[in-house]
C-alpha cells in the first residue's frame, strides 16, 4: 500500500464524519482461484477475532453490504448470495441472473431496489434483493466497442444516479482497451441512461469510490495490463468532468487495484507491481 500526496487540484473543502455502521464486524471473500470461496467475519477491533469460512461463496466473488445483509456477487457462477450476519452468516436467499452474463457488481437505489452489471451481455439488470430474480433490464450495448459488448464492471449509487465503470476491451485482441473508459451514468428513479463520463485514462477495472467531502468520484485506470499506461482521476459529481490523470500509473510503480481518500491531500492505494 502507498501513500499518496494529492497536488493541488484536489483541494477539498470541508469534511463529513465516518457513516454510521451497522454493525461492528467486517466480511473478507476468500478464493483458491479454482473451485470455491469463503466468507470470513473479523471484528473491527482488538484482538479482531475471526469466525472463518462461516459462508461457502464461488471462487470469484465480491460483495456488498446493504439493509442488515450481505450480498455476494458469484461471478462465474452468475447468481447473486445474500448471507445474513444475524443468523452466522447462512445463506438466506441465491438467484440466477442469467447464465453467460458473468455479473460483476450489485448497487442499491435509496429505495431499496437493486441493480447488477454483467461482464459478458450488454445489460444492465434490476433484481429483486427481497424475492430473487431479474425484474428487469436495460441495454448498455450503445456503450460498446466494435465486438459488440462495453464490459460493465464497478458500480457507485450516489442519490438517484448509479455510475457504472465501462471497460470497453477487444475481445479478439488480448483484452486491450479500445479507447478511453467510461463511466456509464444511469438514472435509478426514472430508468434511463445520461450521457456517460469520458475519462483520460482507459480500462476502469478498479473500484469506485466518493472524496471524502462527497463531491468527486475516484475513478483509477489501469489501460493495459503489463503497461504503466493510466492511472488515477477524479470526476465532478457536479459538472461530470474528469480532472485527469492526477497520479499516474509511472509515478505509482505498478497497476492500481484500488484507491481511497482519507482527507482533502492524502490518499492510499493498493498497488501490483
Amino acid at each position: 500500500m502507498r501513500h499518496l500526496r494529492l497536488p493541488a487540484i484536489l483541494l477539498l473543502i470541508g469534511a463529513l464524519s465516518a457513516p454510521a455502521l451497522a454493525w461492528d464486524d467486517f466480511v473478507v471473500l476468500t478464493t483458491d482461484y479454482a473451485t470455491v470461496g469463503g466468507a470470513t467475519r473479523v471484528g473491527r477491533h482488538a484482538p479482531w477475532p475471526a469466525a472463518v469460512d462461516l459462508a461457502t461463496v464461488s471462487s470469484d466473488a465480491v460483495g456488498r453490504w446493504h439493509d442488515g445483509r450481505y450480498y455476494v456477487v458469484n461471478r462465474s457462477a452468475a447468481n447473486i448470495q445474500v448471507l445474513d450476519p444475524a443468523q452466522s452468516m447462512a445463506t438466506v436467499l441465491q438467484f440466477s441472473v442469467g447464465v453467460g452474463r458473468n455479473p460483476q457488481d450489485i448497487a442499491f437505489s435509496t429505495d431499496g431496489r437493486a441493480f447488477v452489471s454483467c461482464l459478458d451481455a450488454a445489460l444492465l439488470l434490476e433484481v429483486d434483493p427481497v424475492a430473487g430474480g431479474v425484474v428487469r433490464s436495460w441495454s448498455t450495448a450503445g456503450f460498446a466497442d466494435a465486438d459488440g459488448l462495453p464490459e460493465t464492471g464497478w458500480m457507485l449509487a450516489v442519490a438517484d444516479r448509479l455510475f457504472i465503470t465501462c471497460q470497453r476491451l477487444n475481445r479478439d485482441g488480448w483484452w486491450e482497451p479500445t479507447g478511453p473508459g467510461l463511466l456509464l451514468v444511469f438514472d435509478m428513479a426514472a430508468g434511463t441512461w445520461g450521457a456517460p463520463v469520458v475519462l483520460a485514462g482507459s480500462n476502469p477495472a478498479p473500484p469506485l469510490s466518493l472524496s471524502p467531502d462527497g463531491t468527486r468520484l475516484l475513478a483509477p485506470t489501469v489501460g493495459l495490463y503489463g503497461l504503466l499506461d493510466a492511472g488515477f482521476e477524479t470526476v465532478d459529481l457536479a459538472t461530470l468532468t474528469s480532472s485527469g490523470l492526477l497520479v499516474s500509473e509511472q509515478q505509482f510503480g505498478g497497476e492500481i487495484v484500488d484507491v481511497v481518500m482519507t482527507g482533502a491531500h492524502r490518499a492510499w492505494a493498493v498497488v501490483s507491481d
